[in-house]
């Protein structure tokens, strides 16, 4: 598989999906009248795995896009 925006994007885009389903579930399936603290410390660590996802995936197109930019400019 080539190094591009589109396969770059598009594999992340999936892994944070993943994440953030696995999230959606865990919080349909969450009843905070009979939360044990085991419950809240899951549902913590399930909001801090989708929002290392979400960052992974925003600094990963920053930094391919910057480099392709980098790229082009100095082709000129």
């Amino acid at each position: 598989m080539p190094l591009n925006f589109t396969n770059v994007n598009d594999n992340l885009t999936s892994v944070v999906n993943t994440v953030e389903d696995a999230m959606l579930a865990d919080l349909n399936n969450f009843d905070p009248q009979t939360a044990s603290s085991a419950d809240l410390i899951s549902m913590q660590v399930g909001l801090q795995k989708w929002t290392l996802a979400t960052n992974l995936q925003t600094n990963a197109l920053k930094t391919l896009g910057d480099g392709l930019k980098n790229t082009v400019s100095n082709v000129r």
